[in-house]
């Protein structure tokens, strides 16, 4: 087998990358890196695993390292699964280190290891936490991560060793990671990608028996299209997910899918029953006795008055999508920083397409402030290009002017 050196090269010119180009992916010298590649320097765990990430190796460069690590005195029983692939499966080095995760990895595990309760539970915090970041930053970071995460849970159900209880709840929780990695997926415009990860997921949900995943997995494929403007193919998953509603509650799923409905009547201009869906969706939600289900902690009349509002704006009206918005923004967790930058775009833009351009601005420089603290969300990115065309019509007006400088020096302005 390889030196942890000669594994390094290998892959590193496999993957078409010079060390200048490894060394701002890893934070490690382009001098360090040369050293360990010519044998001169051993390198570290935590190198392998940030090149390991980096280059998409898939556990052959922390596989490398720890045969080195062997032969250089360390027992064999070093690195048992529970030594080398819970380390490696759950860190994810330098990649995802700049959104607050770093200590999770993904890499396929030996065939025959042992997956345990206390795997099942740290790999379940991995999806929570992604989840969680998701809300703080937004997924144009973490999108990937979280698809390494779902695709190395379901390399462990062909490859592990567990018990059959285990395995049940490990087929859940691929279910769940593959929903996870489709709503990052979604939000980072990687719109193939998410509808991959979802289908998966409804595929696992059938084997899993679990009416949630199944309902969470149609929601989000309406959702999805409804992102791609395609609001027939979403109603149908909306039914398609009431349908499979099961008899036990799941808190806030059936007032979060007549909202859905009513956004996507509006996009087919059926404002009578865009506005009987909203209403039942409030009536819906404030009758629902139902512990939440995790995945909609969001979910609220905040976020129905934030969808309505995207429904008048659709329907072309500005001025009730901006006071709308405003209710909504007034009532909004602060937990969820991407959502709610989101919605300070979309209020600039009703704002300023209703005739109050320096509001616009206003609300604007909100989302700048929003984006300045760590969001990092395609999807805002992309509106919020859009609204700075907008504004640009009215870049004489002082407060405007302002704005869109302060929007051109910022990461989304300098792409476009």
């Amino acid at each position: 087998m390889d030196t942890f050196g000669e594994a390094l090269r290998r892959v590193r010119r496999r993957a078409g990358l010079s060390l200048d180009a490894l060394e701002a992916r890893v934070n490690f010298s382009k001098s360090y890196l040369s050293k360990v590649e010519n044998g001169r320097r051993h390198g570290g765990r935590e190198l392998a695993e940030r090149c390991d990430t980096a280059l998409d190796a898939r556990g052959e460069l922390v596989a490398a390292y720890e045969q080195d690590a062997v032969q250089h005195g360390q027992p064999a029983g070093a690195v048992a699964f529970h030594d080398v692939y819970r380390r490696t499966f759950l860190n994810l080095g330098a990649a995802a280190a700049a959104a607050g995760v770093a200590g999770l990895a993904g890499t396929d595990p030996r065939d025959g290891a042992e997956v345990t309760e206390a795997d099942l539970e740290q790999l379940d915090r991995i999806v929570v936490r992604l989840r969680a970041l998701d809300a703080r930053h937004g997924a144009a970071d973490l999108w990937d991560v979280a698809a390494s995460r779902a695709q190395g849970i379901a390399s462990l159900l062909d490859h592990a060793d567990y018990s059959d209880q285990v395995g049940t709840a490990l087929i859940e929780l691929a279910g769940r990671a593959y929903m996870c990695a489709g709503w990052l997926a979604t939000d980072a415009g990687q719109h193939d990608a998410a509808h991959a990860f979802y289908t998966e997921a409804l595929a696992i949900a059938g084997q899993a028996g679990s009416p949630e995943i199944q309902v969470h997995a149609l929601s989000n494929l309406a959702l999805h299209a409804g992102v791609l403007r395609r609001p027939r193919p979403a109603l149908r998953y909306v039914a398609a997910a009431e349908q499979a509603l099961p008899a036990q509650p799941l808190g806030r799923v059936p007032a979060m899918l007549t909202m859905r409905r009513g956004r996507l009547l509006s996009m087919l201009g059926d404002v009578d029953g865009a506005r009987q869906a909203f209403t039942a969706a409030r009536h819906t939600l404030d009758r629902d006795r139902a512990a939440p289900v995790s995945w909609l902690g969001f979910f609220g009349h905040a976020e129905i008055d934030a969808v309505e509002a995207d429904a008048a704006l659709d329907l072309r009206n500005p001025k009730r999508g901006a006071a709308l918005l405003e209710e909504s923004l007034a009532a909004y967790d602060p937990r969820f920083a991407r959502n709610r930058c989101l919605h300070l775009v979309r209020l600039a833009k009703a704002r300023t397409s209703a005739g109050q351009v320096d509001a616009g601005a206003q609300a604007t420089g909100e989302a700048l402030d929003l984006l300045d603290s760590d969001v990092a969300s395609v999807r805002v990115g992309t509106e919020l290009r859009l609204l700075a065309e907008q504004l640009y019509q009215h870049r004489k007006l002082p407060a405007v002017a302002d704005v869109l400088a302060r929007y051109r020096t910022s990461p989304y302005g300098a792409r476009a």
